[in-house]
């Protein structure tokens, strides 16, 4: 199963078996071509993901207001 990411807040990404597809970067916040996106890498900075800042996307990283509310 495919778990979605962030990093330390920002962009958009998945973990599929171990290997990132990066969907939205973190850096320049462009949005990466579906070709591009498996590579695991910005298409338009070049930004590389490391896995030690990517944290799971949840319930957990809403405000807590917003939480209430899902």
């Amino acid at each position: 199963m495919n778990q979605a990411i962030t990093f330390k807040g920002r962009g958009e990404a998945v973990l599929d078996q171990g290997r990132i597809v990066l969907h939205v970067c973190p850096l320049c916040s462009q949005k990466n071509a579906p070709e591009i996106a498996v590579k695991g890498l910005c298409n338009w900075c070049c930004y590389e993901p490391d896995l030690r800042d990517a944290m799971p996307v949840g319930l957990d990283d809403c405000p807590r207001e917003d939480r209430a509310a899902a």
